[in-house]
């Protein structure tokens, strides 16, 4: 019987694969928009956007603790911070500090879209990037339920995902770094925001991630709460 049960609450999961590399994801896209902000900030530059947040290519991205900013990597900032995410412009969002608390940053999408990719990092005001692990709480909201991915980046890193059901939105949580230093701040760095409407069904062979959901489907009783972590949390080990 309660192997029966659990079969059922697995037919009502939502269903995903989630990538760890650019290129692969790309591979199982039909004409993606990429998002690279630049133009955004000027040259050198930055734009602070606060609560009202920033709407591109029909992504609206918006932070909870009003930190939202589209910086240059020539910025002085920038540079004297060695806080650059690469060449050009990049987007700075929420933060978690020991001082000031946590905020999310959101990603509110056109409708229709059933892949999201991002590329990331973690950066600590203290410390700068080197050497620092930052984790993140990644929320895919899809029609037919939360995703929840928690993944971590000593360096530029990527997750993306591409969903059977269509995609509302996302929410990155800054999680804190490791070590947990005692007088922190850390921050989301992210850049080429790729979204799509179209995948190609089968075209690759699912990475970790897709298998933890399907293990987690069988093994978590699907339960009534929207937002329950235990009905979907991926746990990749990354």
């Amino acid at each position: 019987m309660k192997l029966a049960m659990l079969f059922l609450a697995a037919m009502y999961l939502p269903a995903a694969t989630i990538y760890h590399t650019r290129p692969t994801f790309e591979a199982a896209l039909v004409s993606p928009t990429t998002i690279t902000f630049e133009g955004v900030p000027p040259s050198g530059g930055q734009v602070y956007y606060g609560g009202s947040g920033l709407t591109i290519s029909g992504v609206t991205i918006n932070a909870t603790n009003n930190n939202l900013y589209a910086l240059s990597s020539t910025d002085p900032f920038t540079v004297a911070m060695n806080a650059s995410l690469g060449t050009g412009a990049y987007m700075e969002g929420s933060y978690n500090s020991t001082c000031c608390g946590s905020g999310d940053t959101n990603f509110t999408l056109p409708a229709g879209i059933l892949a999201f990719g991002i590329d990331f990092r973690s950066y600590n005001q203290q410390l700068g990037p080197d050497g620092i692990t930052g984790s993140f709480r990644f929320h895919f909201l899809t029609t037919g339920g939360p995703i929840i991915v928690d993944k971590s980046a000593s360096a530029v890193s990527f997750i993306g995902i591409v969903a059977d059901n269509p995609i509302l939105g996302v929410m990155v949580m800054p999680l804190g770094d490791n070590p947990n230093h005692s007088n922190f701040a850390q921050f989301l760095h992210f850049d080429n925001v790729t979204i799509s409407n179209q995948a190609i069904q089968n075209s690759e062979t699912p990475e970790l991630s897709t298998f933890a959901l399907t293990a987690t489907a069988l093994l978590i009783p699907r339960l009534s709460l929207l937002y329950s972590r235990k009905r979907n949390i991926l746990f990749n080990g990354l």
